[in-house]
């Protein structure tokens, strides 16, 4: 064996050496991590199939593995170590500018929801008024129909009456025309018979009377 291949053997090792907790603080946080992972699988398997996740437990996890990685690889002055730290902190504070982003946009999107749902209340209970506007409109033109007819009906009844009147009046006139007509006739006949009679009487008074005058006449001849 050359003296090459013993130092190169001698760097291998040490390297090996170093490279033991970086290895035990990986295999540590993989053995963590193995849990969070199954717990996911089970309770959010919306987030279990994307290339990183977002379920929180497993968010809380990566800022505790940045966490960890840092302070050991600060201990152990391990390069690879505070590059594994940085690469989760980044991936955490991405996340988590993401989940607020999510938040803010799902906050809109609640506003926007309840913002549209007040407006279609609002909408729904104006276009209720208007209906019953509408219905209140239209029971009241029926109601003024009706009374207009009502209305027509009494001017007609009284348009009716009133000739019916008119008519029973002229009626009554006619026949109290009629009857003082009838009342002159009579009046007038009884002063017709009443002067035949006067003239039946003048007559036969004068009968009477030339008569007596010719008896007495006679009687005169008579006494000669």
């Amino acid at each position: 064996m050359t003296r090459t291949t013993t130092r190169d053997e001698d760097q291998n090792m040490i390297s090996q050496l170093k490279a033991l907790p970086r290895g035990a603080v990986l295999t540590t946080l993989r053995l963590w991590r193995t849990p969070v992972g199954l717990a996911e699988s089970v309770f959010a398997k919306e987030s279990a199939g994307q290339a990183v996740s977002t379920w929180p437990p497993a968010v809380a996890y990566d800022r505790i593995a940045s966490s960890v990685a840092h302070v050991a690889g600060v201990v152990f002055n391990d390069e690879i170590l505070l590059h594994t730290a940085t690469v989760k902190k980044a991936k955490v504070s991405q996340l988590e500018a993401a989940a607020e982003a999510e938040a803010a946009a799902e906050a809109k999107r609640a506003e926007a929801e309840e913002e549209l749902a007040d407006k279609r209340s609002e909408a729904q209970r104006k276009e209720r008024a208007a209906a019953k506007r509408a219905e209140k409109r239209k029971a009241q033109a029926r109601t003024e129909e009706q009374q207009a007819k009502q209305r027509v009906k009494k001017q007609a009844a009284a348009k009716e009456k009133a000739a019916a009147d008119a008519a029973t009046r002229e009626q009554e006139r006619i026949d109290a025309e009629a009857r003082e007509a009838k009342q002159r006739e009579l009046e007038a006949e009884k002063e017709a018979l009443a002067e035949q009679r006067e003239a039946l009487q003048a007559t036969k008074a004068a009968a009477t009377t030339k008569k007596a005058a010719e008896v007495v006449k006679s009687a005169r001849k008579s006494a000669r």
